[in-house]
């Protein structure tokens, strides 16, 4: 029998899709309850139902001749806590109670994109399951808001979970904290650079000034990030004295921040200073880029007072489903919202990316500027990412399907895009760059020769 904070969980139950179990607690008040929790991994080979399984320290083990299906099979060693704070910068936005499965919203206008726009209606029924109905004869209706805990979870696993970056497993080696969530909570609060969001566990003092105040100066992590090298372990024991963002960070591709500076170390890394060079000729924003000592460095374009959400933190407020184009989604969104300036700033995102043939413009690949007020959204983001552009792929029209089919209208609204792929000012940086071969940079040459062409078409 394991104790969970003050709670002893004795019989596990895993679910078909291997993601949550059940557990049946023995402990005061709680005796009988069920409740769910996260586990920490189980073999993709497993697919059936686990029944009366025994929780220990060392993990999961079978009741009474019930054998685990796979020795792979183990349950997340730390410990939940009582209660989670999302904070936004110094204010407290809710309380989350995973026991209890209750949220309590303090300041719901500071929740973040992911977690807004989940309030419902829903009929108010009488005892016997009747709709009730008002004098005037409507149906009386109460708002639902599908804001729970398995939402909350969701969105803070996502948050934190880029294990499949390269060299991240060594960060979490050194940083002492394995693949166990909890432990990530308590070693970084989640915390970004690109918004004001962090969480507080109940077991965890801190605070907002002290979090930005040691955030991302640990120079020994910005090593093992970008190379994958760790040196004798005592050597990382003032990593408690430091805070990192790199757990909140996307992407696949190695990077690491010091302070306020993204760094990336890779053959692909610096196709980041080839776009921005392109980009500023063409009078598209693109994040700051430049190569130095063997380094690429990518300014922030946020700050405490200007935050960045993902796009595809805003897809579920759009008719977006696995089957449409999440670009064509969110464009609709905000022309029917009257926001022609957004909608403006991603024709000049998806003519530059085309150009460079950037194959990785998916939804956390670019994202929209925020006040971190107001919470009112103000720009598309500077463009970003370029480890996948200039691949020469014959079939990289799939990936711009949608935008394609709208090209020419878009360069119709950017004339100035289009004056300027065709200047002299254009052919010589093009033929300037270094790090593209010339089959390369006859490609971004032929695609801007197309869009030309789109653009007189009669």
């Amino acid at each position: 029998m394991s104790v969970l904070g003050q709670i002893n969980v004795k019989i596990v139950w895993v679910d078909a899709n291997r993601k949550q179990v059940g557990a049946k607690l023995s402990f005061g008040e709680h005796s009988g309850r069920t409740v769910d929790f996260s586990i920490r991994e189980i073999s993709e080979n497993y697919k059936g139902k686990l029944n009366n399984a025994i929780v220990t320290k060392k993990g999961l083990r079978g009741k009474r001749g019930v054998k685990l299906p796979h020795k792979r099979l183990y349950w997340q060693t730390g410990q939940p806590v009582a209660t989670y704070t999302l904070m936004h910068a110094d204010t407290t936005v809710c309380y989350v109670y995973p026991v209890e499965n209750k949220i309590e919203i303090v300041a719901g206008e500071f929740l973040p994109f992911a977690l807004t726009g989940l309030e419902g209606m829903m009929p108010v029924l009488s005892s016997e399951g009747y709709a009730l109905i008002d004098s005037e004869g409507r149906q009386i209706m109460a708002s639902l808001s599908r804001l729970t805990v398995s939402v909350f979870e969701q969105w803070l696993t996502s948050r934190v979970d880029n294990l499949t970056r390269t060299y991240m497993n060594r960060v979490y080696i050194a940083r002492k904290i394995g693949r166990d969530r909890e432990k990530i909570l308590r070693d970084s609060c989640a915390i970004s650079i690109i918004d004001n969001f962090w969480v507080r566990r109940s077991d965890v003092d801190t605070s907002w000034s002290e979090l930005k105040s040691k955030r991302d100066i640990n120079l020994d992590i910005v090593n093992i990030a970008l190379t994958g090298e760790i040196k004798k372990l005592p050597d990382f024991k003032k990593a408690t004295e430091d805070t990192i963002s790199l757990f909140t960070t996307k992407g696949a591709f190695p990077k690491a921040i010091y302070k306020g500076t993204i760094l990336k170390k890779d053959n692909n890394a610096e196709y980041e200073v080839i776009a921005c060079n392109l980009g500023n000729v063409l009078g598209v924003s693109v994040a700051k880029a430049i190569k130095r000592n063997g380094l690429v460095e990518c300014k922030l374009f946020t700050s405490e007072k200007i935050s960045m959400t993902h796009a595809g933190d805003l897809l579920h407020l759009t008719d977006y489903n696995k089957d449409s184009d999440e670009h064509r989604a969110l464009y609709e969104y905000f022309s029917g919202q009257g926001r022609n300036d957004i909608t403006k700033q991603l024709e000049r995102l998806y003519i530059l990316n085309y150009i460079v043939e950037n194959t990785d413009l998916h939804y956390e690949n670019f994202g929209f500027l925020y006040d971190s007020s107001s919470f009112e959204i103000t720009e598309v983001a500077p463009a970003y990412d370029f480890n996948s552009a200039f691949l020469g792929l014959d079939d990289v029209s799939l990936y711009y399907h949608w935008i394609l089919h709208n090209i020419r209208s878009f360069l119709l609204n950017n004339v100035d895009i289009v004056k300027h792929l065709q200047s002299s000012e254009f052919a010589i940086v093009l033929s300037n760059i270094n790090g593209l071969t010339l089959e390369q940079k006859k490609s971004v040459r032929e695609r801007a020769e197309y869009l030309c062409s789109k653009f007189n078409e009669s």
